[in-house]
């Protein structure tokens, strides 16, 4: 497993998501956004943005 990012010291209980808007949104945690026409493949749970893709709900896919 590569981890490319990791972020400890978030207090409380927390969505992902909100814990990685949060991350994304302050430039002094240097977040390593990947390059233009790039992205990241994330879970279902999080949005479709400029750099995350998620897949479709109820959607079987056949990999």
């Amino acid at each position: 497993m590569i981890f490319t990012f990791v972020y400890a010291g978030w207090e409380g209980v927390a969505h992902d998501s909100m814990v990685l808007t949060e991350v994304m949104a302050a430039p002094s945690n240097n977040f390593p956004f990947p390059p233009p026409s790039k992205y990241y493949l994330c879970d279902v749970a999080y949005t479709n943005t400029r750099v995350f893709m998620a897949p479709y709900r109820n959607v079987r896919y056949w990999l």
